[in-house]
Parts: structure tokens; C-alpha cells; sequence
């Protein structure tokens, strides 16, 4: 008897997609584990998809697909303004859950999420796959170690190029925007790697690139596609996130954090787009016999959603219980939050 049984609820994209959540659960090869059943609400699309990936059950209705006893994990990978009914139903149901990014809509439906999953003595695991892969580990493992010295900036750059043929259109207002959807990856990463601090202020300016931005967002009813923030957190870091989808402009997803000792680089879509790159991660050092040192560590990059599968796998057989509280989801959800209420009072400092 297998200890996971796992469902999952959406078969667009992001679960068929060949490097995320099918493949990458196929991927771990893990003996104990079986995804059994596959659910979403467009007719005949769970049952095409299942066929497809030879899973063996499939439900027009993911409430049918929680009266299964033998399911006891199941993957919420719908669009961010169900989630939170989703996840409290599947917790509910007595299963465990994990959760596609965003986590919710915003920090009140993701503190709901928490209290229903201590409640019923259930995981969840929500949040940014990149957390676990070796890259991010390497780079907290850098941060803790004290080569960097006092790390005082941290930049983000996540670029989607108007090239790649994206939709000009922005969706209407409801938490797909830049400042949600992409961000949301960005600041969890930024905040685990900074050791979790407290946020004290926020402020983001939102624009609409269709029609470039002679038009103030707060006006708007379409959600961002361009997003730049500040956010201000308590060890004095500065964290400056810029967000572009289809815009005029080169590609480019980056994190760079800068310390009076050493900065560091990581280019994420290096690390993506090329299985296996070791040469994502860029350290800048300065010596006064050598100069400024350039070097690339060895680090094998993988991307996908194998690493936190695995964590979510292990938490079920550990019962690790207090995964569930997701302090830095909550975190990541009030600056989100924040970052919402600033574009909509026209770029407003925000005191958190």
C-alpha cells in the first residue's frame, strides 16, 4: 500500500506542462507514491488529460474527486482566486494539501488556510518551488556564512518580453497581475534568503503597457503588467522588485543581492532553460592585490516542482505537523498585500 495517493485539481498548463507538475512528480520516481486522480471543471478535460498521462481516475468535479478514501494528498494547481475555497475543502475532506503560487488572494484567506490545517491535523505546503531547489541552497547556505558581509541591497528583475508573443491584453483586476502572480516567487525567495525579516514599508507603482501609462493604474480596471516596488525590511536591507510582461524589452529573470564584502548574481532563466546549467550563480568580489574577481561556482541548477513534491512527500510521512503555520507565506502575503494597496493609492508608502 502506497503511503501517498496523490490528486490533482486543474489540468491546464502548469500541470501538463512538460517541466512542472506531472512531469516533475514522475520525475522523483518515488516507489511510494502514485498520482491517481486528476480533476477540473471544464468537461471532458480531466478525462482527455488523464488519458493522455495514463492516470488511472479523472472527475468533472474535484468535490467528487475528495469522497475518494484512497486519496490523502492532493495538488491545487487552479487559477489564485479559488484556492482558498479549494484548499479549505480538500482540508476539510482529511487530506493533505499543497498549493500552487500565489498561495491565496491575499494574507486573511491564507491565515483561514493555516487554522483549517492545524484544526484537522493536516499539511500544508504552500509557496515557491524554488525554494528547495540546490541553487537557492546554495545561495542561502552563501548568506549564512558571512562572506557576503553586511548584505544591504537585494534587487529582482523578472522581464517577459513582448517577443515571446504574450497577449497585450492584461486581465481584469482579480490578483493575476505582475505585482501578484510574478512577485509572488520573488519576495519568498528574497525573504528566505534574508533570514525572514519583519517588513516595515512598502510602496509599488502599477502600470498597463498596452496602452502605455498615460492612464493611472488606480484608475484602471485591468490588472498591472508592469510593477515596480520597494519594500523596506527591519535589518535595514532594501529590496527592489521590477516586474515587466510584455514590454519592448529583452528578456530577463535575475536576483542579485549586494553586500560591502561580496554580491552575488543568479540568473534564473540560465538555470531554467538549460537543464543542468552550472554557471547560473555570478560572485562579484573586489581584492586589493586582484582587483574586482569575477567567478562562477559549480552549481548544478535544476528547475520544476520535483524538490517540493519531495518535501511535501516527506512532511506527510514525518507528520510535520507545524510546516502547516507558513510563517513566510504569511509574510510574503502581507507585502503582497501591501503592494496592492500602494499601486491603488498611486504609489503611497505603505507602514506595515
Amino acid at each position: 500500500m502506497k503511503t501517498i495517493k496523490l490528486g490533482i485539481i486543474g489540468c491546464g498548463d502548469v500541470t501538463t506542462n512538460k517541466k512542472w507538475h506531472i512531469a516533475s512528480f514522475r520525475a522523483l520516481n518515488d516507489p511510494d507514491a502514485e498520482l491517481l486522480a486528476l480533476a477540473d471543471k471544464i468537461p471532458s478535460l480531466a478525462k482527455e488529460t488523464a488519458g493522455r498521462f495514463n492516470v488511472p481516475l479523472f472527475y468533472d468535479d474535484y468535490k467528487k474527486m475528495l469522497e475518494n478514501p484512497e486519496i490523502n494528498a492532493v495538488s491545487v494547481c487552479t487559477r489564485t482566486p479559488s484556492h482558498k475555497e479549494i484548499a479549505l475543502d480538500v482540508l476539510k475532506a482529511g487530506k493533505h494539501v499543497f498549493i500552487e503560487k500565489p498561495i491565496t488572494s491575499n494574507r486573511e484567506e491564507l491565515l483561514e488556510l493555516t487554522e483549517c490545517a492545524l484544526e484537522n491535523k493536516k499539511i500544508l505546503v504552500a509557496g515557491s518551488n524554488g525554494l528547495h531547489l540546490p541553487q537557492i541552497s546554495y545561495l542561502k547556505k552563501l548568506m549564512e556564512s558571512g562572506e557576503m558581509g553586511e548584505v544591504y541591497l537585494a534587487n529582482v528583475e523578472r522581464i517577459a518580453s513582448r517577443s515571446l508573443g504574450s497577449d497585450l491584453s492584461p486581465p481584469p483586476k482579480a490578483r493575476y497581475g505582475v505585482s501578484s502572480h510574478n512577485a509572488s516567487h520573488s519576495i519568498e525567495w528574497t525573504v528566505h534568503l534574508l533570514g525572514n525579516p519583519k517588513t516595515i514599508a512598502v510602496s509599488a507603482k502599477g502600470f498597463g503597457v498596452k496602452d502605455n501609462i498615460s492612464r493611472p493604474f488606480e484608475k484602471r480596471e485591468e490588472d498591472d503588467s508592469a510593477c515596480i516596488a520597494q519594500i523596506l525590511f527591519e535589518n535595514g536591507v532594501i529590496f527592489q522588485f521590477r516586474g515587466l510582461v510584455n514590454s519592448p524589452i529583452r528578456n530577463s529573470y535575475k536576483l542579485a543581492f549586494t553586500g560591502d564584502k561580496m554580491s552575488f548574481e543568479y540568473d534564473v532563466n540560465k538555470a531554467y532553460y538549460r537543464d543542468g546549467a552550472s554557471d547560473s550563480i555570478t560572485l562579484f568580489r573586489h581584492g586589493e592585490l586582484l582587483g574586482m574577481e569575477v567567478s562562477h561556482p559549480v552549481v548544478p541548477c535544476e528547475s520544476g516542482h520535483g524538490p517540493i513534491y519531495n518535501h511535501f512527500f516527506t512532511c506527510i510521512r514525518e507528520n510535520r505537523i507545524e510546516v502547516s503555520r507558513c510563517e513566510r507565506g504569511l509574510e510574503t502575503m502581507k507585502i503582497l498585500d501591501a503592494i496592492q494597496k500602494s499601486m491603488e493609492m498611486g504609489g503611497k508608502q505603505i507602514l506595515l
